[in-house]
């Protein structure tokens, strides 16, 4: 279930590399699909991000974030240009949710 009257679906893929400062480069790409529960139309779209710390969670967590919040914008605004920027707000709190719960 997602929020107003959406649901959302991710696919997260990663490549992380420990450079000789012994920092964490990670990088991740989400496909999102975004699914309007009443009509059951549907869009897809893709995103990336990346991070570098010296922590692993902390890099995971934003390069996570960043591709998932990327590619939730780009799939809600091919429901429309008023709808994808209205949907900025509910996606920002989803992505947080997402990324410290998943």
């Amino acid at each position: 279930m997602g929020l107003c009257a959406f649901s959302f679906i991710f696919l997260l893929c990663k490549s992380m590399v420990k450079d000789e400062k012994l920092r964490y480069s990670v990088a991740y790409t989400a496909v999102v699909r975004v699914t309007h529960r009443k009509s059951g139309a549907f869009k897809e779209d893709c995103g990336a991000g990346d991070s570098t710390d010296r922590s692993i969670g902390t890099a995971v967590a934003h390069a996570m974030k960043s591709a998932i919040t990327d590619a939730m914008k780009r799939a809600s605004r091919h429901f429309g240009e008023k709808l994808g920027n209205c949907k900025f707000h509910c996606l920002k709190i989803l992505s947080h949710f997402v990324v410290h719960y998943h």
